[in-house]
């Protein structure tokens, strides 16, 4: 299974689905474990346990996919929030909300 298939699934991909993709995927970029390692800056046997058991940390998972080429396809997995007023919609900068005066200084 290709990276880009694990992320465009219907369903959440699980921690060694995505470890089969991250290796399937070094593998056909003619990558040992140890050249991902080096270019990602993950450590040699964190890689090996991610490929062997599907548990890396996040920061770590990241420094693969970039090293691989697919960290720019991320930025899909979670959308923007969406416009929460028409003014967003239009691209119109958002009005200023007004606000109650403060009591004086002294008085109150």
């Amino acid at each position: 299974m290709m990276f880009v298939d694990v992320l465009n699934d219907d369903k959440t991909p699980k921690a060694m689905e995505l470890a089969g993709a991250v290796r399937t995927r070094r593998l056909g970029l003619n990558l040992s474990q140890d050249d991902l390692a080096k270019a990602s800056g993950v450590p040699l046997a964190t890689l090996k346990k991610f490929e062997r058991t599907g548990q890396i940390s996040l920061t770590s998972f990241l420094s693969l996919c970039d090293a691989l080429d697919v960290g720019h396809r991320l930025n899909d997995i979670v959308p923007p929030a969406p416009p929460s007023s028409l003014d967003e919609v239009d691209g119109k900068a958002p009005r200023r909300t007004r606000k109650r005066a403060s009591p004086r200084r002294g008085q109150g």
